[in-house]
């Protein structure tokens, strides 16, 4: 298991999908990417009680406020 940055968790199965990882990742440290710019927009409060309401009827769960 590795984890990236952003906590993002994935598997490397074989040694040659670790050996290329880790170049990868060495090649980062000597060279980290420049973030220039990065925004986070979050959902209004009403579009998100209706996305939950709309993966709550996927799923089959039903919660009575």
């Amino acid at each position: 298991m590795a984890t990236s940055s952003l906590y993002k968790t994935f598997s490397l199965r074989t040694k040659e999908e670790t050996n290329a990882f880790m170049k990868i990742f060495e090649e980062a440290l000597h060279n980290p990417p420049k973030v220039e710019k990065s925004g986070v927009e979050m959902s209004d409060e009403k579009s998100i009680e209706n996305i939950i309401r709309i993966l709550q009827k996927q799923n089959g769960s039903h919660t009575s406020k």
